[in-house]
């Protein structure tokens, strides 16, 4: 419902969820404020639609961990160096403060805490985590400046790793599990979406007929000349927006260690719904970028583990990474497309998730 004025959106839940969210928007100054009634709901925006957002909630929803929810709905919708004001009323104690900040903290929202003891509320001013600047996320809207900056990446982080490092065995581990997973049956049509240098379609059984989608042409040159098989073909295309298949066209699509790299993730979720037949299987991976950093922070401390850490960046990932992801990202990320039939995790590092359509 978008009403005159400063507009009014209001989203309602199927019923089971009694899930409403108000949002009042200021077109003009790219503005979100969200007032949530009762449990949090995804908003219907893409990735980075807002210069800056508001949040008002009460305590009790962090009980039930909706207002995290919410909190990361209001991440996701801010571009890089945006604004996140948040406002939670009903706060009593330090440790209530503490277990919000917790809270806000997993939702990646950094910034200052203020808790105003007598209107007994919490104040949070702050900023979306990213890897990339504002300036840089207004660059890669699309074009010669997108393909630039993923030939700039595979240059940077070309695939398949050494085998020998533990880059290479984690790699390997995922491109396993991902093809003995699409290996149960004897044939169909595939699509990866970032596909590089073809390192996971290698290891594809060749009964099916496969598609390995870049937006990269200087990974794309490279799987070409590496895998020369009849059953696989190579499209230069942007998936963040309208693929150039027919709809319902594969019976599995993958998207391996692809979302944290993209501007608006959500709608690399929603192609691969709309491309994915109905009786077939998504696979997702993503990593989990804070496990990362504390793996990395340690083994850098033992001089035997420095040889294995070859391919493996020091520090975050940051230049060329968009988003951090965790599982619970991933399960807002899917919400309302897929649902998790089976996943695995490696080291605690990278989650793998075969995904039934809805």
């Amino acid at each position: 419902m978008i009403e005159g004025g400063d507009k009014i959106l209001s989203v309602e839940g199927d019923g089971t969820t009694a899930s409403r969210v108000e949002a009042r928007v200021r077109l003009a100054a790219r503005s979100l404020e969200l007032r949530c009634r009762a449990n949090a709901a995804a908003l219907p925006f893409f990735d980075g639609t807002f210069d800056d957002a508001t949040l008002r909630c009460p305590h009790s929803w962090f009980d039930r961990e909706a207002a995290e929810r919410a909190a990361r709905e209001i991440e996701r919708v801010v571009r890089p160096e945006g604004l996140v004001s948040i406002r939670v009323t009903g706060v009593r104690s330090a440790h209530d403060r503490r277990r919000i900040e917790r809270a806000l903290g997993r939702a990646g929202v950094e910034g200052d805490f203020d808790l105003d003891q007598s209107s007994e509320s919490l104040r949070v001013r702050g900023r979306r985590r990213s890897g990339v600047s504002a300036e840089t996320w207004r660059s890669l809207g699309g074009g010669a400046s997108a393909t630039a900056w993923n030939d700039e990446m595979f240059a940077f982080q070309r695939t398949p790793y050494d085998p020998r490092t533990i880059a290479g065995r984690i790699f390997l581990r995922r491109v396993h599990w991902i093809a003995d997973y699409v290996g149960q049956n004897s044939r169909g049509r595939v699509l990866e979406v970032g596909c590089e240098a073809g390192g996971l379609l290698r290891h594809l059984p060749a009964g099916f007929q496969i598609v390995g989608l870049d937006l990269s042409r200087a990974a794309l040159r490279s799987a070409r000349s590496a895998l020369a098989r009849t059953n696989i073909a190579f499209v230069h295309a942007d998936a963040t927006r309208a693929l150039p298949f027919p709809e319902e066209s594969f019976d599995y699509v993958i998207a391996s260690e692809v979302l944290e790299h993209c501007r608006s993730p959500h709608r690399v979720i929603a192609n691969l719904h709309g491309a994915l037949k109905r009786d077939g299987r998504a696979i997702v991976s993503i990593p989990n970028e804070r496990r990362y950093l504390k793996w990395k922070s340690w083994l850098t401390r033992v001089p035997l583990a420095r040889r294995a850490l070859r391919g493996i960046e020091e520090g975050p990932a940051a230049w060329h990474i968009h988003h951090d992801f965790d599982r619970e990202k991933l399960d807002s990320l899917i919400d309302g497309f897929f649902e998790v039939e089976r996943e695995t995790s490696i080291w605690g590092t990278t989650l793998i998730a075969a995904l039934r359509k809805i």
